[in-house]
């Protein structure tokens, strides 16, 4: 039997078992009662479902013994949902079948049950039927509709269906408030989730840590960091959870050293962290350079056994660069480095002005991924940061007399808009000022006798506001500029090139 069997089906097939043989002939070879009810141990989940029972095999339902045993309102609960942890959507539907035949499916106990197994089996249009047929609900069956929506990614319907809840008399509890709230967090409907934290607090809900957790981390998420914080210290009882919530959203929202003290507050009161906790707090310390903080985190993981993933891994390698002992830590991890954690040591090491480490992580990363151009890029910039060279001082003073003759010559046209970073203008102008080629005529100016020829090559597309730059650059100083981009020469003289402004 397929395990996708439409309910409508089911209970047609429910009818025909119904009309079986009402003697059926037991012999010693039949299995006993209870292996109607009990799952073969053989069987899994992607296995192939066994074929239907026939009505032969079926125990004898006229059995008192199997009767009072078995089939009654407190059983079919219990079964349901170890078919639904289990994933066993076959056997669900067999005892779903036994429900109708024997008429169990209006017990509110089961009805609860038949829709939880559904909405687990991911079978959400029958767990829509099975609630809209049933003919008695209390908030648990609206409670498990409700979160069946929000798995389901229909968080919007959720909320329709909460109305209908409301409707129909029903009083939410602290599940049904969890759910909403989630819904919002989800949509990011912090208008909404502050309407339905004000309702928990009427209906008194709000005491509730479970309920509270979710309020924090719905404020949390949608970025309202100061209606978070009140939430946090209304709280008269507080997990994990609690504070890792709290912690994460004042490191999302970039209150890094609100990050680090209330982590300090936390091992104050003795809460001890996980390892999400630990992964928001060392992204902290990595945005401040607290490499001390680090360095106590990296200790109170192994002194606390905590389980370390490759984000921990990734966290704790993004503040190792911080501290120069990034590469004897990365290749002493329990878990082999992959290309991510070879990025992160090279960001990290980019950052904290190791450059020679950089350049050396950089390598290995394009040793690993050879054709990603992302992680060329990635080495480019650290070269475009190294101020190591000896002359770094009379370069950037040259590039800065170079800009204001520019400027005062008024003859530069901007070509900022091939600059597609979300910034302002000036912004803009900035980001071109130490391109290569500038640094690279800047450095030429400084290092060659006056009106001799300057020779540049770059790998890439000059770009059109260093195009214009060296022609005025070229005009001003006496120079001529010969630069090899990646498709053609442009030679710059007196304020104007070779390539007649079409490249």
């Amino acid at each position: 039997m397929d395990e996708a069997l439409s309910l409508d089906f089911l209970k047609t097939h429910c009818t025909s078992l119904s009309k079986g043989p009402s003697k059926p002939t037991p012999s010693s070879s039949e299995p006993t009662s209870s292996s109607t009810t009990s799952l073969p141990a053989s069987s899994s989940p992607s296995s192939p479902p066994p074929p239907p029972p026939t009505t032969s095999a079926m125990p004898a339902k006229s059995s008192p013994k199997f009767q009072a045993q078995i089939l009654d309102h407190f059983t079919y609960p219990f079964v349901l949902t170890a078919c639904a942890r289990l994933g066993r959507l076959y056997w669900g539907r067999r005892f779903h079948c036994e429900v109708v035949r024997n008429g169990f499916d209006s017990d509110l106990f089961v009805v609860n049950a038949l829709v939880q197994f559904y909405g687990s089996c991911g079978c959400f249009g029958d767990a829509c039927q099975a609630f809209d047929e049933s003919p008695v609900r209390d908030v648990v069956t609206w409670n498990v509709m409700i979160n069946a929506y929000i798995e389901k990614g229909l968080s919007r319907e959720a909320f329709g269906l909460g109305e209908m809840m409301k409707l129909d008399n029903v009083q939410p509890d602290n599940v049904t408030m969890i759910g909403l709230v989630s819904a919002c967090t989800q949509l990011g409907d912090l208008k909404r989730g502050k309407l339905l934290h004000a309702y928990s607090i009427k209906l008194s809900l709000d005491k509730n840590l479970s309920l509270g957790n979710a309020i924090l981390d719905m404020y949390c998420k949608c970025g309202a960091m100061e209606s978070a914080g009140e939430m946090f210290s209304r709280m008269r009882e507080r997990d994990v959870l609690s504070w890792t919530s709290m912690l994460i959203g004042l490191t999302n929202s970039g209150y890094f050293q609100e990050t680090l003290d209330l982590f300090r507050r936390m091992q104050f009161e003795n809460i001890q962290p996980d390892e999400i906790t630990l992964v928001s707090v060392l992204a902290a310390c990595a945005q401040t350079g607290a490499s001390d903080q680090g360095k106590y985190i990296h200790l109170l993981i192994d002194r606390c056994k905590i389980k370390r993933d490759v984000v921990l891994e990734t966290a704790l390698v993004d503040i190792a660069g911080l501290v120069n002992d990034a590469l004897n830590f990365i290749e002493s991890m329990p878990i082999k480095a992959n290309s991510v954690l070879w990025a992160t040591l090279l960001r990290a090491s980019r950052m904290g002005g190791h450059f020679e480490l950089a350049e050396r992580v950089g390598r290995k990363v394009i040793e690993l991924e050879p054709y990603s151009c992302g992680r060329y890029v990635m080495l480019s910039n650290v070269y475009a940061g190294d101020r190591s060279h000896l002359q770094m001082e009379e370069i950037y003073a040259m590039i800065e007399e170079m800009s204001q003759r520019v400027n005062l010559d008024g003859s530069h046209v901007s070509g900022v808009a091939d600059v597609l970073f979300d910034i302002d203008k000036e912004e803009k102008e900035c980001s071109v000022l130490l391109h290569s080629e500038r640094l690279a005529v800047a450095f030429g100016l400084i290092s060659t006798s006056v009106g001799s020829p300057i020779r540049i090559a770059k790998n890439l597309r000059v770009c059109n506001d260093c195009h214009s730059f060296l022609k005025v650059v070229s005009c001003l100083y006496g120079r001529e500029i010969i630069a090899r981009d990646r498709s053609r020469f442009h030679h710059f003289r007196n304020g104007s090139c070779s390539c007649n402004d079409f490249w």
